[in-house]
């Protein structure tokens, strides 16, 4: 009987987590986090090589990461990615030349992270207050470099687990071949999983500005990595049978990573409504942060006796 309350709890769940997805227009904010991430995934990308390649072999980081991103758009884009990276030079110039480049490429790099903070802020209710404009823009921008630190961070760790799970591997399979591999495999994709639960969970833990803590948004993190693991299959099943794409010539490369980061940005968004729409089961709510304030529309009478929605900022 608790299991059938429980699965129509779930279900009760997931209409209001597709409902409110779509009063809160994810599928633009995703369009706008794609179009984003055109000008900040190269710069992301060689950050995180960098900040990982102070711990670990460089070469060894960018092949991994390359790899990855191999198995998610394929290898027409992933070339045009590598082209990028590898032209990308800082050593010619003045001093000042140099510096002005970096800061450039850092403050491009965290626009993607900006960008995902304002829009799960629009799908909480939540906008920075007023008088905290520029302090918001400097603390935004640190919080992002910060995250894109973590994720080089993560990168580091799972290639030493890979490493060590490779070499486990081995050695079992030697000693014990009638061990299927099928075993290694799902410990592998177990590993995957937490790194993303931790990953996605980091997100919606530091990026917006609210006040929440560590096991609230496990549950989002959970439903978020498990759609994004099954729908990478999906997007990818999509790309590759999509003939629409080479259409577009040269081009085609840059439609698959805008395509991909989209359904990718749909799962990331998914993920912040179930965050908050299953803190109002139990109950709860997310509170805005001493920067931020909530935003409340309210729908107000006007001379032809239609209403429309007025922005109301509590003081």
């Amino acid at each position: 009987m608790k299991l059938k309350e429980n699965t129509l709890t779930f279900f009760k769940l997931m209409k209001t987590v597709v409902v409110e997805s779509i009063d809160d227009n994810i599928l633009k904010l995703s369009a706008a986090l794609a179009y984003y991430t055109i000008f900040s995934l190269v710069p992301m990308l060689i950050i995180i090589i960098w900040i990982s390649g102070i711990f670990y072999d460089p070469s060894l980081v960018q092949g991994e990461v390359l790899t990855r991103l191999n198995q998610l758009l394929g290898p027409e884009a992933v070339k045009q990615i590598q082209e990028v990276i590898i032209n990308t030079k800082f050593d010619q110039g003045s001093a000042w030349a140099k510096t002005l480049s970096i800061v450039t490429l850092i403050l491009t790099a965290t626009g993607i992270f900006t960008e995902i903070q304002d829009s799960i802020n629009t799908i909480w209710g939540l906008k920075a207050k007023p008088n905290k404009g520029f302090l918001k823009l400097i603390f935004n921008r640190l919080t992002s470099f910060s995250l894109l630190i973590s994720v080089g961070f993560v990168l580091i760790v799972s290639l030493l687990i890979n490493a060590l799970i490779s070499e486990f591997t081995n050695r079992v399979q030697y000693y014990f071949p009638d061990i299927p591999v099928v075993l290694f495999y799902i410990i592998n994709q177990v590993i995957i999983f937490s790194v993303l639960t931790f990953l996605f969970g980091t997100i919606f833990k530091v990026l917006p500005d609210a006040k929440i803590r560590w096991k609230d948004v496990l549950g989002g993190a959970i439903i978020t990595s498990i759609f994004f693991m099954g729908g990478k299959y999906l997007i990818g099943f999509y790309l590759e049978e999509n003939a629409t794409i080479t259409a577009y010539g040269s081009a085609g490369s840059v439609i698959v990573i805008l395509l991909w980061v989209y359904f990718s940005a749909v799962i990331l968004f998914f993920g912040a409504e179930f965050t908050q729409a299953y803190l109002k089961l139990k109950g709860q709510n997310i509170e805005p942060d001493k920067y931020a304030i909530w935003v409340n529309e309210t729908a107000i009478p006007i001379s032809s006796n239609t209403e429309v929605a007025k922005e109301k900022i509590p003081h």
